[in-house]
């Protein structure tokens, strides 16, 4: 039992990490990353809202439609060489 037990840690642990390193990255920077769930929330509602019967569609295109978003952000923030 105590091996089956620290294999589920191990499994837990290994997965939580980089959710707790997202999160440290998130702290620094609480202003942008606000902005940046705020923005997510808004664009689900309205997702859901066009297309409430297809919970799978409307996921694909909110993660399409933001990933894009966010390519159009970085694009416009990054410095150019």
């Amino acid at each position: 039992m105590l091996d089956e037990t620290a294999a589920r840690n191990e499994t837990f642990l290994g997965l939580t990490y980089p959710k707790v390193q997202m999160l440290l990255r998130w702290d620094k920077v609480p202003e942008k990353n606000q902005d940046t769930i705020l923005t997510f929330a808004k664009l689900a509602e309205v997702v859901k809202a066009e297309n409430p019967k297809d919970a799978l569609a409307s996921f694909e295109k909110l993660i399409e439609d933001f990933l894009a978003m966010n390519a159009v952000t970085r694009e416009r923030d990054e410095p150019t060489a």
